[in-house]
């Protein structure tokens, strides 16, 4: 689940002060440059996710040219598993879930560089950059979830 993605222009690219570092400055240039930006990407699993579509209803779906689908809309099964999500929602009505990867923030620049020639590097260092920053990666297992995993 991803709760936004913005993909916006830039006009600068990063420059990091070592190789492994995250302390970067933004240095203004004339390529073409894109910045995406995942705030709160997770990984989780519904722990009994079958109590979302009854069993009885799933088998007698099986059969239908849209299975599922022609009993309940994509739409209806959508919000069933956001509610869990939304604030304040009814705890009778939650289901139980486990994060398999804590929310995390994604950065990424791209920059292109248009006028590249090698002859130039001292001025032109690159012709294709792709950064990437990863805020902490949290993953979590408990004995519930590994037994829906298995």
């Amino acid at each position: 689940m991803i709760d936004a993605i913005n993909v916006t222009n830039t006009d600068s690219h990063w420059t990091f002060q070592s190789p492994n570092g995250m302390v970067f400055q933004r240095t203004s240039n004339k390529y073409i440059n894109k910045e995406i930006n995942i705030a709160r990407l997770r990984v989780y699993l519904n722990s009994f996710s079958e109590m979302i579509i009854p069993t009885s209803l799933f088998e007698s779906t099986q059969d239908l040219p849209l299975q599922i689908f022609s009993a309940l809309e994509a739409g209806e099964i959508k919000e069933m598993m956001a509610e869990m999500f939304k604030p304040n929602a009814d705890q009778s009505k939650a289901i139980t879930r486990h994060n398999l990867l804590e929310p995390l923030y994604v950065n990424i620049a791209l920059n292109y560089n248009d006028h590249f020639n090698p002859e130039f590097k001292k001025n032109e260092p690159f012709k294709l950059q792709a950064c990437t920053l990863v805020s902490k990666v949290i993953t979590t297992l408990n004995p519930d979830t590994i037994k829906d995993l298995f």
